[in-house]
């Protein structure tokens, strides 16, 4: 590994020692007496050991903070910054809500409130038959109606259709459901398991349609028989919005 000369480092702390020493030094004129010449009346330089300031003594820390700065590696990576921690899943971030605010709190219809989009894709088991797809298909549809609280269904809409992409990137799911609520609180009431645990705080007409797909679906392997994709919605394009807008601009003429 490569390293910095020596050279540098001398050359540093001869430069120091040239402009810092004399700044330590009497502004009294001194004269420097030779060896066997009288010294009386004539000023005579102290050693430099004398002054609390000069020489090797004052510079000792500095060199030796430019001695360990040589030592360092010329190409050398810098040292990493302590990895920050990271965020926590959506998962276990709900997890978190329930443990901290309580099931009721998290599964009420104003917790979170905004549009819920839900989507499910379903892949069958090769033994599935057509009647038994259309089956999942027709069950799925009447929890629109089916999912309620206190008598009030709270699903605003379910839709469903058979993959149809020629993308090839479909990984063999057959049939999916867009299902939308209008908070997260009547989406989580709606899951339920495995994050809401207590039955009274979960749908139990879901619940029930879980029981019936789950063992037409493919075993929990790479893919699994079971896709889900929840987002709250964010922004959106629109006919209705692009229509709207011409009216506006239409207004402003």
């Amino acid at each position: 590994m490569k390293k910095f000369s020596a050279a540098p480092t001398i050359f540093v702390l001869t430069m120091l020692q040239a402009v810092l020493i004399p700044l330590a030094w009497p502004a009294a004129p001194v004269r420097i007496v030779p060896a066997g010449a009288s010294s009386a009346g004539v000023p005579v330089m102290p050693p430099a050991s004398a002054y609390p300031f000069s020489g090797a003594s004052f510079l000792t820390p500095l060199a030796a903070g430019l001695r360990s700065a040589a030592a360092l590696p010329v190409d050398g990576a810098p040292t990493p910054l302590p990895a920050a921690s990271a965020a926590p899943t959506p998962a276990e971030a709900l997890k978190q809500a329930v443990a901290e605010l309580g099931p009721a709190a998290v599964t009420a219809p104003d917790y979170k409130p905004g549009q819920i989009r839900h989507i499910v894709l379903f892949r069958y088991k090769d033994s599935v038959t057509d009647e038994q797809k259309a089956e999942v298909k027709r069950r799925f549809l009447a929890l629109h109606q089916l999912c309620a609280r206190q008598a009030c269904p709270y699903i605003t809409a379910i839709e469903t259709g058979a993959q149809s992409s020629g993308e090839g990137v479909d990984q063999k799911y057959e049939q999916g459901f867009l299902v939308t609520f209008r908070s997260e609180g009547d989406r989580n009431y709606y899951v339920g398991q495995p994050i809401i645990a207590d039955p009274a705080f979960y749908d139990p007409a879901h619940q029930a349609f879980k029981e019936f797909v789950g063992p037409l679906l493919r075993e929990p392997v790479n893919p699994a028989g079971v896709l889900v994709f929840d987002y709250a919605v964010e922004a959106a394009a629109t006919d209705a919005a692009r229509a709207a807008s011409a009216r506006a601009e239409g207004d402003a003429r």
